[in-house]
């Protein structure tokens, strides 16, 4: 849609301006009044990065052609077998397209991708609807070894004190190993001598 203006002219000299406006209005248009309810699918998890942060993502589709409005999603991952909560997130006032996806991430906060097997639990509400999944999935050593690398968010600079303690420790034993040794050559050669 255009916006019409009216043009003046004017006889003075100098820089002439003329500004013209466009504006998008979006239509929903259906050929019959009952209304599409919304149904949406968990198709996968995996680990993931965003923004060069790890995260797991897990990909929600919206598979009618309705929008799914004040989408809200609560998440959580923990260790197969286990209870103790790893990660959390949630989001709520979303909004998904007609037969669309996208990836909800979870962060890690900082931590490491961890190999082993995991699951997911997600909840995602919207206008009194409300769908659940529980799914199963796998981290792998080679994945999360090339994603801990390239973490902006992971402290990768040398542990100097792990570092020193280590060397401290090793010089210390290395001294105590040198005195016995040289007390058992002074008794295999008869004893202490002394001068006289």
């Amino acid at each position: 849609m255009k916006e019409e203006t009216e043009e003046t002219v004017s006889e003075q000299e100098g820089v002439a301006v003329k500004n013209e406006f466009a504006y998008v209005i979006g239509v929903v248009v259906s050929n019959t009044r009952d209304s599409v309810e919304p149904d949406l699918e968990l198709l996968d998890v995996f680990p993931n990065q965003l923004n060069f942060r790890n995260v797991i993502s897990a990909t929600i589709q919206n598979v009618t052609p309705t929008f799914v409005n004040r989408l809200a999603i609560k998440a959580s991952v923990q260790r197969e077998g286990e209870t103790e909560i790893l990660y959390e997130a949630s989001d709520e006032q979303m909004q998904m397209a007609p037969n669309s996806h996208f990836h909800f991430p979870i962060p890690l906060g900082g931590d490491r991708f961890e190999a082993g097997n995991y699951l997911l639990k997600l909840t995602a509400t919207s206008k009194g609807e409300s769908w659940s999944w529980e799914q199963k999935f796998t981290i792998d050593s080679e994945k999360a070894r090339s994603y801990n690398r390239t973490d902006v968010t992971i402290d990768a600079s040398t542990n100097w004190w792990m570092i020193g303690s280590l060397v401290l420790f090793f010089a210390l034993l290395g001294m105590i190993v040198y005195e016995l040794y040289k007390k058992k050559l002074k008794r295999k050669s008869g004893g202490v001598r002394s001068d006289e």
